[in-house]
């Protein structure tokens, strides 16, 4: 569970960076910002392109998600055959994801907003699913083409969906 809530982490992340509405913080990888702005101050880097200390942004709202429920499956009829010499195999799958997003005010730590938003997905065919979007992330690269990683992008597309919606006016004062 903890990869699958990684990858769908990663992938919100990127889901909302790419809305252009929010100016969205890197928090995972502070850690390494804080050490390239410390490497900057000890003067071993080339004047004028360190890391200025002071200039990380504080956040308005945090958006939380857990995948709170998950599940894949291939049931019925599934099997390959060969036809004029060439193998064909099919089958039918589901994919089913659950997310619960909260959107929180930091400076009041009052939740904004909160729901749950779903993600469900079959396919039946010759090859179980397409493509859709970039790959998936490292944590989520066994689901690739399967009706699992469909679900997941619906999932994460009706949560961008949620937040955008549910993002009070008074947030949106930056502009890119």
């Amino acid at each position: 569970w903890k990869q699958i809530g990684e990858g769908t982490r990663d992938m919100l992340t990127t889901a909302l960076f790419n809305t252009n509405r929010y100016i969205v913080l890197e928090r995972e990888q502070l850690d390494e910002v804080l050490k390239e702005q410390d490497l900057g101050a000890s003067g071993r880097i080339k004047k004028g392109t360190e890391a200025p200390i002071g200039e990380i942004y504080g956040a308005d709202l945090l958006i939380t998600a857990a995948v709170t429920e998950f599940s894949g499956s291939t049931k019925g009829v599934k099997g390959e055959t060969e036809i004029l010499g060439v193998r064909v195999g099919g089958g039918l799958g589901k994919g089913h994801i659950a997310i619960d997003i909260r959107i929180i005010d930091v400076k009041t730590s009052q939740i904004v907003a909160s729901a749950s938003v779903e993600g469900n997905a079959s396919s039946i065919g010759l090859e179980g699913s397409t493509e859709i979007g970039s790959s998936l992330p490292v944590s989520l690269s066994g689901f690739n083409k399967t009706p699992i990683e469909k679900a997941i992008r619906i999932c994460i597309q009706k949560a961008v969906e949620y937040i955008v919606s549910q993002t009070p006016r008074e947030y949106y004062r930056y502009n890119k």
